[in-house]
């Protein structure tokens, strides 16, 4: 439904390890994404981590999944700690996102249609 020249936005967690999925998600591998936008005639422009720290780290390794998911967890149980996790890492976010290619959690995907 869009034009040759046209813009797609998405955003995904394009893992690098095998999909995963759950009851109300799936993660699909960064490979299968591409290979599907190509198949539909988008080429990627540009591709920049949304979040990093604020998120599941779904590709990420396990132990370190599990660890930060529970910490993060635990933080944000009421609106005062969850204000103040995002207030203490939000800094730390914003140079990650801005500083990596890549993000074990959300990314978002800049696709033009050829």
């Amino acid at each position: 439904m869009l034009r040759p020249g046209g813009y797609a936005i998405l955003s995904e967690n394009l893992l690098h390890r095998g999909p995963e999925y759950t009851e109300h998600q799936v993660n699909r591998t960064k490979d299968w994404i591409v290979s599907a936008l190509a198949d539909a005639g988008f080429e990627i422009e540009r591709r920049v981590p949304m979040l990093y720290l604020m998120n599941a780290q779904v590709d990420a390794p396990p132990t370190w999944r599990k660890l930060w998911g529970g910490a993060l967890r635990a933080a944000t149980l009421t609106p005062p700690t969850g204000w103040l996790a995002g207030a203490a890492l939000y800094p730390i976010e914003r140079q990650l996102v801005s500083r990596t290619g890549e993000s074990p959690t959300t990314e978002m995907m800049i696709c033009r249609r050829v």
